[in-house]
């Protein structure tokens, strides 16, 4: 357990997953729905019929698809705002109350992919903090009905003087699924880890579902971190007065 520097409780491991498996406990249904509808059908639809150019990486067809993959992702603000919504019970519709704030969800995770894919590309380490950072960034937009740069401010404050060890946290929460997911596909692959996009029932049987189960445990996560971090106080630096 940490300790805030003020002497209250702050992030334990055990209540964030507890936190976690409770929101994507609530409402099952709707969240493996949602997580079809706005994760598995898209992407489907759109690697069958956009596949990836041939080109070089600084093709303007393969930046065209990049956005294309970004807008896509962006899909998936709908489950990670519902999830927090009505975990929270800010709405007595969430879906309702999630859907008529979709195009400004959509901006707020494209531009917080796109920064965190810039950051990857350009440095490791900065996408690792910007994506820290912004970590609740879509529950606190549809939670709190903010815009794109508020709800990233928004976040930043949050997860200010906590986000190594929210990173941590993170890891923890998501990397006993992917490696699971990724020692399953593996055996299923013959032994060989790539290339799985060959295997035709990887493809459209088991990545299809370990898709949702990713999606869903990482929305649920993000949820979880939104209570804990709008639960407890600041953490003041150190060196402040």
């Amino acid at each position: 357990m940490a300790v805030a520097d003020n002497g209250e409780r702050d992030l334990e491991l055990s209540r964030l997953f507890a936190l976690t498996v409770r929101a994507l406990l609530r409402r099952p249904v709707t969240a493996l729905l949602l997580a079809t509808l706005t994760v598995v059908v898209p992407s489907g639809l759109f690697y069958r019929f956009v596949p990836l150019p041939p080109d070089n990486m600084f093709s303007a067809a393969l930046i065209i698809h990049l956005l294309g993959s970004l807008a896509l992702i962006s899909l998936s603000a709908i489950l990670y705002g519902w999830m927090a919504v009505q975990f929270v019970g800010a709405s007595d519709s969430p879906l309702v109350e999630v859907v008529k704030r979709a195009p400004s969800l959509f901006a707020t995770m494209f531009v917080v992919t796109l920064v965190l894919l810039l950051g990857i590309l350009a440095l490791v380490v900065p996408g690792a903090i910007w994506g820290v950072a912004t970590a609740v960034v879509v529950p606190a937009a549809a939670v709190e009905r903010l815009g794109t740069t508020r709800a990233i401010v928004r976040s930043f404050d949050l997860t200010e003087n906590r986000r190594w060890i929210i990173l941590g946290f993170s890891i923890l929460a998501m990397l006993p699924l992917v490696l699971a997911v990724t020692a399953f596909e593996f055996v299923l692959n013959g032994w060989r880890l790539f290339p799985a996009q060959e295997n035709p029932f990887i493809t459209t049987v088991t990545r299809p579902v370990t898709d949702v189960l990713l999606s869903l445990w990482g929305a649920a996560l993000g949820a979880a971190l939104y209570v804990e971090l709008t639960r407890l106080p600041p953490i003041r630096p150190a060196n402040a007065s």
